[in-house]
């Protein structure tokens, strides 16, 4: 029989592995954009490549955000209060 710890544990991997791909999938979006930002800027396309740049910019910041309110979810479900314990936590009950 699975502790609660393990319960937690187990749950939060299914959905850290749901927000990882969607994560994934940001990461790629921002990758292209950062292609096309080169793209542009090698044909001197100044305007387009600080639209391109400025988007860029907040899909980072959106996607770190993201990653926070993730992690720190997943603690506090764990009932803990730091990353660390939380991990030691789902490692002790594997």
């Amino acid at each position: 029989m699975l502790s609660a710890n393990s319960r937690l544990c187990s749950g939060n991997a299914i959905g850290l592995h749901a927000r990882f791909t969607t994560r994934w999938r940001r990461y790629v979006g921002i990758s292209v954009q950062l292609e096309v930002l080169t793209e542009l800027l090698r044909h001197n396309k100044v305007d387009a490549a600080t639209k391109t740049m400025d988007t860029t910019r907040t899909h980072v910041r959106e996607g770190l955000a993201e990653a926070r309110q993730s992690i720190w979810a997943a603690v506090a479900g764990l009932g803990r209060k730091d990353v660390a314990g939380a991990i030691e936590a789902c490692h002790r009950e594997s």
